[in-house]
């Protein structure tokens, strides 16, 4: 068996990154004051279940209760801005695939936390990137000199379309991670995406044992949790958590100060304590320090 494709040099790829590196140091050096921001797309599966179970190393079949088959192997866009400082954008980015592209009359589920846009796949376009351009990225407060650290997509290696939704006022750097270089230095891989797919698979699996009536993957469901997830992880308690992922991406040298991970925190020893109505405590709030039951949390939307 031949395989044409050429294979990626590992040795070339940590250089590249070593110069990516060196790159924003002097970025940071001949702009004093400058603020750095990571905008990464990550997949949410509608339905996510952890792959830790009880049968055997090495079996062949292993059978999984879901709630719908179907949802375990669709997926929406999520699209989060953090910052080295440990900030988290007040707006999250996310594309929903729907059959023929566009939401029914009725609308879906919406809040001033999370900018939906709609397609026939989840898979953002040169068509979609524009909305997430113009209404979250560049839609609010842009600091006066801002470097963006990107991937290789390449929508985001065309800087010139990227600056034409940007402020004039905003003195704009960008640079690309280098093709295989993500799972080294993007901040948002080495840190923030893995805690938010274990806040789901918690979530899912909590839902499934207690038996809730719930179906997470339907699409207001849906919705709600990537909507009161980024506000959970924006909580000022995780700001080192986020400013972490740039730290071990090599972007920033201060090691922020010891943290609790998201999703360690929500769903930690605090949750045996009832929620305020009186029902089994299923989330602590990272802000408020309270328990809350699934239903205030997640269906309701609890905010503080």
């Amino acid at each position: 068996m031949i395989n044409l494709k050429p294979s990626k040099d590992p040795q070339k790829i940590l250089d590249l990154v070593e110069k990516l590196r060196r790159d924003v140091e002097t970025i940071v050096a001949n702009n004093p004051g400058i603020e750095i921001w990571n905008c990464d797309q990550t997949g949410l599966v509608k339905e996510c279940h952890g792959m830790r179970t009880h049968s055997r190393t090495g079996s062949k079949k292993v059978k999984v209760k879901v709630q719908s088959k179907n949802a375990t192997s669709h997926s929406i866009t999520f699209l989060p801005i953090i910052g080295s400082d440990g900030f988290q954008h007040d707006k999250v980015f996310i594309q929903l695939g729907e059959p023929n592209g566009r939401l029914p009359q009725k609308g879906c589920y919406s809040d001033n936390t999370i900018h939906v846009s709609v397609a026939k796949s989840h898979i953002m376009s040169r068509a979609t990137a524009e909305h997430f351009f113009q209404n979250v990225l560049f839609g609010g407060k842009v600091p006066a000199t801002l470097l963006l650290i990107l991937d290789s997509w390449p929508i985001f290696r065309d800087h010139a379309f990227i600056k034409s939704f940007a402020p004039p006022s905003t003195d704009l750097h960008i640079i690309n991670i280098p093709p295989g270089g993500t799972s080294i230095c993007q901040p948002a891989d080495l840190s923030y995406n893995h805690q938010l797919k274990g806040i789901q698979k918690r979530l899912t699996s909590l839902v499934m044992f207690r038996d809730i009536r719930y179906r997470v993957s339907e699409r207001d469901n849906l919705l709600k949790f990537a909507s009161q997830a980024h506000w959970v992880i924006g909580s000022p308690r995780f700001k080192s958590f986020i400013a972490y992922g740039f730290y071990k991406g090599g972007f920033i040298h201060s090691k922020p100060p010891p943290f609790d991970g998201p999703k360690q925190f929500i769903f930690g020893a605090g949750i045996s304590k009832p929620c305020s109505c009186s029902q089994e405590g299923f989330t602590v709030c990272p802000r408020c320090e309270e328990s809350f039951c699934f239903e205030c949390f997640w269906d309701k939307c609890h905010r503080c």
